[in-house]
């Protein structure tokens, strides 16, 4: 049986730009600026061998089925939590070496029950981390990064990232091989999504907060004088 998903420490922290302030309302979730959710959920791994005798031709497909919970909210997605989000199928090669797959960008790759979505334009190929278990048992952790943008129900869109975690029982050669021999398994996984501002918006908030600081020091020897 696989083991339970690591806890959130083995998730790679995204964290928020803070610029935008908590809006709880009655009205119905939507994405007020920057900030960062997580979802949790089970994903089903399969794996196709490839063409025989052709070595780095294996694909994986992830596919995470129903809507998942969204958890840990802040900032512009304040009101997302308890709500859930739907994840399209991924096609990915087991390694970092050999390109195939899921053709990107992956449109609404994500869709949120607001309307919102999230376009998926870019993602690494998994990384499998060798670890052991609490239990002393070997096991892998199962990483994968990818970029992409949110878009908004009234048009407006923010450049995002998504950062995967899932852990399997068995060392990372063990549980690649029975992926590509036609094994497949279900296991939990946590999913870590960013919006961030554009960079003109970063760089704009910096100047301001620095002709702030500025400011407030003159007045302050104003007032000595």
């Amino acid at each position: 049986m696989e083991t339970k998903l690591l806890g959130a420490a083995l998730a790679v922290p995204l964290v928020a730009i803070g610029l935008i302030a908590n809006t709880n309302s009655a009205e119905a979730a939507s994405i007020n600026g920057p900030g960062t959710f997580g979802l949790l959920g089970s994903v089903r791994v399969s794996g196709n061998a490839g063409d025989p005798g052709v070595t780095g031709d294996e694909l994986f497909t992830y596919s995470f089925g129903r809507s998942t919970l969204i958890v840990d909210t802040t900032d512009g997605f304040s009101e997302f939590e308890g709500t859930s989000g739907t994840l399209q199928t991924l096609v990915l090669p087991p390694d970092n070496v050999v390109p195939g797959g899921t053709t990107f960008p992956v449109t609404d790759f994500l869709s949120l029950d607001s309307n919102d979505t999230f376009t998926l334009t870019t993602i690494n190929a998994p990384e499998f981390q060798a670890i052991t278990t609490t239990q002393g048992r070997p096991g892998t952790v199962v990483t994968f990064v990818g970029d992409g943008f949110f878009s908004t129900e009234s048009g407006d869109t923010l450049p995002g990232q998504v950062v995967f975690t899932s852990q399997f029982t068995g060392a990372p050669e063990e549980r690649i091989a029975a992926l590509v021999s036609g094994q497949s398994l279900s296991t939990p996984y946590s999913a870590s999504f960013e919006a961030v501002p554009e960079p003109l918006t970063i760089a704009g908030a910096a100047m301001a907060l620095g002709f702030g600081t500025v400011f407030r020091k003159k007045l302050k020897n104003a007032k000595k004088s």
